[in-house]
């Protein structure tokens, strides 16, 4: 009895899963659709042309392969379709971004990351030409996301915040 309890206590134990970028799933919105709370989407260094990649509230880690020196060698270039990454569903800091260049966003609000009402982490975050109304690197409203060693390079902005712009928003 003790065993099938203890089977029944082990089947109930959800595990974290490493989903690999392309090598499992082509896509970077499509590793994250398959992924659950927990999981880690691990992206191989290289270009990759996406937009609107959305983690829809899921606690989960995305990360980019770096070089040796710890530069991020994974680039999604939104192609001057919309905004890159985008938080819209209570992302926490539960749900991480790291080491990941994000370039060619261009969008009324945060063309390179657009959070409204999520508070995600970024670690290692390089925002590079990105073009927008409001926050071309990175647009908050209403959210506070935590920012660790990013950088906001050569972002436009036509109204305000060229890289960041905060809208009842307190970012770390």
């Amino acid at each position: 009895m003790a065993s099938i309890m203890a089977s029944l206590v082990l089947a109930g134990t959800a595990s974290a899963d490493t989903i690999h970028v392309p090598a499992d799933y082509v896509s970077i919105q499509d590793a994250i659709d398959a992924s659950s709370d927990g999981d880690t989407i691990a992206i191989a260094s290289g270009p990759y042309l996406e937009w609107e990649i959305n983690p829809h509230g899921k606690e989960i880690t995305i990360i980019g392969e770096t070089t040796k020196d710890g530069k991020p060698w994974v680039t999604i270039d939104g192609f001057n379709n919309g905004s890159v990454l985008v938080c819209n569903s209570g992302e926490t800091s539960q749900t991480v971004f790291e080491n990941l260049m994000i370039i060619g966003g261009m969008a009324d609000s945060g063309a390179g990351m657009y959070n409204v009402h999520s508070s995600p982490m970024l670690r290692n975050c390089w925002f590079f030409w990105n073009e927008a109304t409001w926050g071309a690197g990175l647009c908050n409203e209403y959210s506070n996301p935590t920012l660790v060693d990013c950088r906001f390079v050569s972002n436009i902005a036509k109204s305000g915040g060229g890289g960041v712009f905060n809208g009842v928003s307190n970012p770390t």
